[in-house]
């Protein structure tokens, strides 16, 4: 994070302020003087924020000691554990929001305004898995809280009131989830309150709105307040009264969010459109965006590493820079126009369509580099999927507040208007599917050709500005040359990803494990799962495959039914055609109701299920995959599947989860050949990749697949019995995607 360099990078800034007062002159040096004054005084104050209030808490890690605490917002629940913020309130502690996880079950019909005493386990909020983050420190979240031992209730704070929003908050939330049916209430819910906890398990719906380019509507920001104040205006009429009325109501959505930096940015900023005509004064759009910022990052300097932060006052810069440029020329355009052309350009729907797809490209112009930072893929049609969807999804907004308000005094009536209504999100749902569907919906960033492409679209946007202001081309020229190396990037990624006669690739999933298996014309998924990461794998091997030309699965084989393995298989189903799903005999192991999981997606997408009984072969190209039934064992690491993988003299082995006295039962029913790639058992636990193994099946190369774990893997033991054969050895946690290609 860079805390202790901050006052130095201060004291050069404030050093260069001197040197331009002193050396340059008029309107250069006013410029020069806010630059390095304004950069001097917000990285002094960077880290004075962190020694006065980050550093302090840090004093705890490690230490587990009983506490009191008031809960500051409503758990989230989920299947194994809930969580939710809260404050230290006794004496000496200090006054930071925790991150507070329970695994018994005792926050979670706690209410904001409630306080308790427990045992709590605290860890630092700056680190995440192993590395450094900032992930809670943008959120104003300084120290992590696990629950421990019995807790005591202690009543309610006496100042419980000031909790109303998230009151209110909550009640939105049932009411959507009461009053529309289901198959759009997670949706209303999320978009009317920005909790997707129920979205994210409609996986077909949120892989299509990240691939259409929309699944922003979800996430509360400045736009949700577009249309809250579009909504009070309808009804408000007069500025005045819209002002008297839209800002107290900001203020209060600000706070029902949780005052998120993207919601606080959008509150600013439309208070102060509001009050300009009633105060008489213009509306600037620049100076709003830095009356907005300015609050945020005294109050926080770290919200400016929040995503959502830079994301907003990214997109509102491109609205205030390049939107009404790009109106003016599509005015400019309508003016030259003659005849029937000029009444088409000219009619209202035209008007409402230009003015959307303006916004929503002004909005893209610095978003997307950042997406493509964050999120590693572009969503293509975007522009196209929000011309569509975004009218539709503002009027539901308002509509869905109505329902709920009307759920509260007529529950029956509210079920009836939240069918009409959810046909609006029902129909963006059906439009943004078709149009994921689409070739090239996306385009995934992690090639370096498409980065560079991206790099290129913008330097043919700044450079047609050297144009001259009325030529045709202006417009025409960068447009041509995006797509043009947009064709390009496409053929050069294809030919690049030539995978010869088999590519064997362990995906980076954190600690689990994803081993795709391409020939020319097939793909073959091994595991899927990974914990300790904050992607899902699913999305991991969605995104590799993708990345590859893929869109289609032909075997999925899943060694054994432990998360680690299996717990991104419905998020790899709902984005990729998978056509046949291999999982391993039914024992009655403990599974975490992983089986019924996975059989019902299966059903859901249409994939094809086989349970592995006894051995058997398939063959793809020329590549024979055969899978072994379990060969015994007394757990489900035990009792898995393995898999060998023979393309001419080329051959790879992955032994799952498989401890050594199974490796051994493995080795002595059958003979394997030598083989030239190993995926080390267990990720490298101490347990796998035996002594017996290695020296049955001698292999070259070893992929180590793990990520941040308490279990030391890849042992040292693992890897010493690797090196003292001479084989070579590739970790995802050192290197992230390791392949390996052949032609056999």
């Amino acid at each position: 994070m860079g805390y202790a360099a901050a006052p130095f990078f201060a004291g050069g800034f404030a050093l260069l302020a001197v040197f331009a007062a002193v050396i340059l002159r008029g309107d250069a040096r006013t410029a020069a003087l806010l630059v390095c004054v304004s950069a001097a005084l917000g990285l002094g104050w960077t880290w004075g924020h962190y020694e006065l209030f980050i550093s302090p808490p840090q004093q705890y890690v490690g230490e587990e000691l009983t506490a009191s605490v008031r809960i500051t917002d409503y758990p989230a629940v989920y299947d194994d554990y809930s969580v939710t913020t809260v404050r230290l309130t006794g004496e000496g502690m200090p006054r930071c929001k925790i991150r507070l996880y329970d695994s018994t079950g005792f926050i979670d019909a706690l209410r904001p305004g409630d306080e308790i005493s427990a045992r709590l386990r605290f860890s630092s909020a700056l680190t995440l898995y192993g590395e450094e983050t900032d992930t809670y420190v943008s959120d104003g979240v300084y120290l992590r809280a696990y629950l421990r031992g019995d807790a005591e209730h202690l009543g309610r704070w006496q100042h419980s009131w000031l909790y109303f929003p998230k009151t209110m908050a909550q009640a939105v939330k049932t009411a959507a989830l009461a009053a529309f049916h289901a198959d759009v209430a997670p949706l209303m819910k999320a978009l009317l309150t920005g909790d997707k906890t129920e979205l994210y398990d409609e996986e077909t719906v949120y892989a299509a709105m990240q691939a259409g380019g929309i699944a922003h509507l979800v996430a509360v920001s400045g736009m949700h307040v577009s249309f809250l104040i579009s909504a009070l205006y309808l009804f408000g009429g007069r500025r005045w009264r819209t002002a008297f009325i839209g800002i107290p109501a900001v203020i209060i959505f600000m706070a029902m969010t949780g005052f998120t930096p993207s919601v606080v940015r959008a509150g600013v900023m439309q208070a102060l459109f509001l009050l300009a005509p009633v105060l008489r004064r213009e509306a600037d759009g620049a100076t709003s965006l830095a009356a907005a910022a300015l609050p945020l990052l005294a109050v926080n300097p770290e919200a400016v590493m929040s995503v959502s932060f830079q994301l907003s006052f990214a997109a509102l810069g491109g609205l205030v820079l390049f939107t009404p440029r790009i109106y003016e020329g599509y005015l400019h355009l309508c003016d030259s126009a003659e005849g029937w052309i000029s009444k088409i350009l000219s009619s209202r729907i035209c008007f409402s369509a230009v003015k959307i797809a303006s916004s929503s490209l002004g909005a893209l112009a610095f978003t997307t580099p950042l997406v493509c930072l964050h999120f590693g893929y572009i969503p293509l049609y975007s522009v196209i999927t929000n011309l569509i969807c975004l009218p539709l999804m503002s009027l539901a907004f308002g509509l869905g507040y109505a329902v709920c308000v009307l759920s509260l005094f007529a529950p029956a009536a509210a079920v009836c208007a939240g069918w009409v209504v959810g046909w609006l999100p029902r129909w963006c749902i059906a439009v943004t599917k078709f149009i994921a569907a689409l070739p090239f919906s996306v385009v995934y960033t992690g090639s370096n050709i498409f980065a560079w492409w991206v790099a290129f679209c913008y330097v043919c946007v700044f450079g047609s500005r050297l144009l001259p202001r009325g030529a045709a081309t202006r417009a025409a020229l960068p447009l041509g040359c995006c797509a043009a190396g947009f064709a390009l990037a496409v053929i050069l990624s294809s030919a690049l990803a030539d995978v010869g006669s088999l590519t064997v690739t362990a995906v980076d999933v954190g600690q689990g494990q994803s081993i795709v298996a391409l020939t020319p014309d097939s793909a073959v998924v091994i595991d899927c799962g990974g914990i300790n990461t904050t992607e899902n794998a699913g999305d991991k091997c969605a995104a590799y495959l993708a990345q590859m030309g893929r869109g289609r699965v032909e075997l999925l084989v899943l060694t054994h039914l432990h998360s680690d393995h299996v717990n991104g298989v419905t998020r790899l189903l709902s984005r990729v055609e998978v056509e046949r799903m291999v999982l391993p005999p039914d024992t009655g192991d403990e599974d975490d109701g992983w089986r019924d999981t996975l059989l019902q997606s299966a059903a859901e997408y249409g994939t094809e299920v086989v349970c592995a009984e006894e051995n058997f072969c398939t063959e793809l190209d020329d590549t024979l995959f055969s899978i072994y039934a379990p060969v015994g064992g007394d757990d489900t690491n035990e009792r898995g599947l393995f898999i060998l993988g023979s393309c001419g003299e080329f051959d790879f082995l992955v032994t799952g989860d498989a401890r050594e006295t199974t490796e051994a039962e493995l080795v002595s029913l059958y003979a394997l050949p030598d083989i030239e790639l190993l995926i080390a058992g267990h990720h490298g636990s101490k347990y796998a990749t035996s002594d017996t193994l290695l020296d049955a099946v001698t292999p070259e190369v070893c992929f180590v697949s793990a990520g941040y774990n308490t279990y030391g893997h890849p042992s040292e033991e693992t890897l010493a019995r690797l090196e003292s054969r001479g084989v070579e050895i590739h970790r995802t946690d050192e290197e992230g995607n390791i392949s390996l290609t052949t032609e056999g």
